[in-house]
């Protein structure tokens, strides 16, 4: 392997199971050079390889151009997304009385993640029920602990207030600030 920089894209190049856990490709090593070179590394790799098994070579080169598409537009899409994101703290700042941000949204964290708290009542305990009517895609908590019964440790871990609801909103580059308004003033609704 060479000494180029990881992937933009891969959150944790040093995972020895990042394409495994991507497609379950055969054959691809997980530390690519640049993507654009992925799909020669790996053809190359299976090519020399001797074996009595046929390798997924087809999945493994649209794999690598799925990599390539996927991270081409990749600092323009973070930087709206991340700009999405924090309309969303800002809108519900000025609109709901008592929330609060957990972890470090303006810092280290996934910019296409906002969690936040809001203050418990009897409205806010069906927050996550009453968003699903509304269709507003949501989930409580963190990602570790989703469709558990029991509250998210994680949350428990960095906020560790039985008085607030712990609620996940997920951002992609498709998302506008009418849909985030739309959420909030939904969200000013049912607590």
């Amino acid at each position: 392997m060479s000494d180029a920089p990881p992937a933009p894209l891969c959150p944790d190049t040093s995972s020895d199971s990042l394409l495994h856990k991507l497609a379950r490709l055969r054959g691809a090593g997980s530390k690519p050079p640049r993507l654009v070179r992925v799909y020669l590394v790996v053809v190359a790799a299976v090519l020399k390889r001797a074996v009595d098994r046929t390798e997924n070579l087809y999945g493994i080169v649209g794999f690598a151009k799925a990599l390539e598409l996927a991270t081409a537009q990749h600092q323009e899409d973070s930087s709206s997304i991340g700009a999405i994101k924090l309309y969303m703290m800002e809108q519900l700042k000025k609109h709901v009385k008592g929330v609060a941000f957990n972890g470090d949204p303006l810092g280290r964290s996934l910019y296409t993640v906002l969690n936040v708290s809001f203050p418990k009542t009897e409205r806010s305990e069906m927050l996550l029920f009453n968003l699903d009517i509304n269709n507003i895609c949501a989930s409580g908590g963190s990602a570790c602990t989703s469709g558990a019964e029991q509250g998210s440790h994680v949350i428990r871990a960095i906020n560790n207030n039985p008085n607030q609801v712990a609620v996940r909103f997920s951002f992609c580059k498709q998302n506008t600030k009418e849909e985030v308004d739309a959420v909030v003033g939904r969200l000013g609704e049912m607590i």
